[in-house]
């Protein structure tokens, strides 16, 4: 077993978490069963967060454990199937990828408590306990009122924890092929959505730098390993998504694919790529925005939201520009004012861009008869700015 040095939690051997559920510490996957032990002065443990601020993430987990390559017959998951069928029934379904901490599954709370004040229906109630990162894949349906003009089918979100994803697919250095019940969470949660999410935390951005300084704290350079994860692994996850659609695009039956997996020639050569397309839109949400250092030269939450993302995530950025047309950076507070340390929300806390998020991608993926959409893509429109906005220029590089 492995157990939380932070709140002592246990989980098996092979658990896909990286980090604690509860508390949202790292696993130390090298020590299991080992005793907990808490952080004493002098050490070199991150100090405990102030009030109001996000619990800041450890560094880079250990390499997972090799996948146990399971039976071609065995069962699929249920919440597998599920997504499955939402699939073959041309549901809408809409894959939230975000790193332990981020408050990806608080966003999908907030939206089961609003969208039903919206007319909406869901199929699961609001969580009084959140947890930071939960293990493979949930699942929450909503039903759209009935709107003239716009497609009723069901939405199904898929809450999927982003440090396991990229841990699945890092398991292609040691092994022929992305196989397991671990991998098919992410999989499946790649291949078949009509829009993806990517929940990053805002305030964990403003300390990303290309080349951590020399006289920079342990917990600020432990603060930029989380967000290297994040931006160097959505690489792969750009890979991962391209390969998922390209199989299911060539006639492969879904649940055939799952149970193959991918090969890890397949997905290299597909990294290898000079140009990765993915049609589906993209949501990029800068979450716990309220929590936000004001010190920058930009005033929080009020700042240009496309700036900032090319200010303080650059790589991020020219990662999603080639690929996505459709591409949305902006702010989420789905609990203004919520302490990062505790896992139990407070549902009358307010709250912006939850619901902004959900409807942008309910534009872009819902038909409205008689509407001519229009036809330019963000990557035209950052294009088109590149040219006329000097202060994006400088921030964007490359001499232009």
């Amino acid at each position: 077993m492995i157990r939380c040095k932070t709140c002592s939690k246990e989980f098996p051997d092979d658990t896909p978490l990286v980090v604690c559920d509860r508390c949202g510490a790292v696993l130390d996957k090298g020590a299991a069963s080992a005793a907990p032990s808490l952080p004493t002065v002098g050490s070199d443990e991150p100090p405990l967060p102030r009030p109001g601020t996000v619990r800041r993430i450890p560094p880079r987990p250990a390499p997972a454990p090799e996948p146990v390559e399971e039976d071609e017959d065995s069962a699929l998951d249920p919440d597998h199937l599920d997504t499955i069928t939402a699939f073959g029934k041309k549901q809408a379904i809409v894959t939230v990828i975000g790193f332990g901490g981020s408050g990806k599954t608080f966003w999908v709370n907030r939206l089961r408590d609003e969208l039903p004040n919206r007319s909406w229906r869901s199929n699961e109630l609001p969580e009084e306990e959140i947890t930071l990162s939960p293990a493979g894949i949930q699942l929450t349906k909503f039903i759209p009122p009935a709107e003239a003009g716009r497609a009723s089918r069901p939405y199904l979100v898929v809450d999927c924890a982003g440090e396991s994803l990229v841990q699945a697919l890092e398991r292609q250095s040691g092994t022929d092929s992305l196989k397991g019940s671990a991998v098919r969470s992410y999989l499946v949660a790649l291949a078949c959505a009509s829009a993806y999410v990517l929940v990053i935390n805002a305030e964990q951005l403003l300390q990303y730098r290309e080349e951590i300084s020399l006289n920079a704290t342990q917990t600020t350079r432990k603060n930029q390993e989380v967000i290297r994860t994040i931006i160097d692994g959505f690489y792969k996850i750009i890979a991962g998504m391209v390969a998922a659609r390209e199989r299911l695009a060539g006639g492969q039956d879904p649940e055939k694919f799952l149970r193959e997996g991918v090969s890890r020639e397949e997905l290299g050569k597909i990294f290898e790529r000079s140009h990765l397309r993915c049609p589906q839109p993209l949501y990029i949400a800068l979450a716990q925005a309220d929590l936000l250092i004001k010190d920058t030269g930009n005033d929080g939450v009020d700042s240009d939201p496309f700036l900032f993302a090319l200010q303080y995530g650059r790589k991020l950025f020219k990662a999603i520009h080639p690929t996505f047309d459709q591409y949305r950076f902006d702010y989420l507070s789905a609990f203004y004012g919520h302490d990062g340390s505790s896992i139990r929300p407070n549902y009358s806390n307010k709250h912006f861009g939850a619901v902004e998020a959900f409807e942008w991608i309910h534009d872009r993926v819902s038909s409205i008869r008689g509407v001519t959409r229009n036809t330019i893509s963000t990557r035209e429109s950052v294009e088109m700015r590149l040219r006329l906005d000097p202060q994006f220029r400088q921030a964007w590089g490359d001499g232009r």
